[in-house]
């Protein structure tokens, strides 16, 4: 397990916010934002069940939102598993660390995987096993820009932070 936790791909247990399932996607996007992070653990009694990609939830809400009116940012209301699941878009899966798992033999995992970390019994921290997961969680969260150019950390309720301008 020091292996692990030695690693560059270990992370420790709170630089990845978290929500739970029935935080919607509004809320979601500003925690991003609050904690300049592209990634969020999406959490159910307690337990991780997956990470949810800022930009996986960009696109969610643009797919959302073709076809409707400019100002219906009602897409931001909705509980973010309900959003992802209707874009086709899945949670990075959340595993506890097998047993005997190094950081090498993780790291040679196909998949994109969040193994969680612990040690004597108590959760420390995360494994990502991927180099480009690991950048993208620690990515700035995307930016929404308004009609006349702003750029705005989260979308809010579809218009400008900084002038009244709706967002596009």
């Amino acid at each position: 397990m020091a292996n692990l936790i030695d690693s560059l791909h270990f992370v420790p247990l709170d630089a990845i916010p978290d929500v739970t399932s029935g935080t919607s996607v509004g809320d979601a996007l500003r925690t991003l934002a609050e904690r300049n992070v592209d990634g969020a653990l999406l959490v159910e009694r307690g337990a991780a069940i997956g990470l949810v990609k800022g930009s996986d939830l960009a696109e969610a809400i643009r797919a959302a939102r073709a076809g409707v009116e400019i100002d219906d940012w009602s897409v931001l209301k909705r509980p973010v598993p309900d959003v992802l699941r209707a874009a086709g878009k899945v949670l990075v899966p959340v595993l506890p660390v097998p047993q005997d798992a190094t950081a090498d033999t993780l790291n040679r995992i196909g998949d994109e995987i969040v193994f969680q970390v612990t040690l004597e019994g108590q959760r420390v921290g995360w494994f990502l096993n991927h180099e480009s997961l690991l950048a993208g969680v620690f990515t700035p969260p995307p930016v929404y820009k308004c009609s006349n150019g702003h750029e705005n950390k989260d979308p809010d309720h579809g218009f400008c932070s900084f002038c009244p301008a709706k967002l596009v």
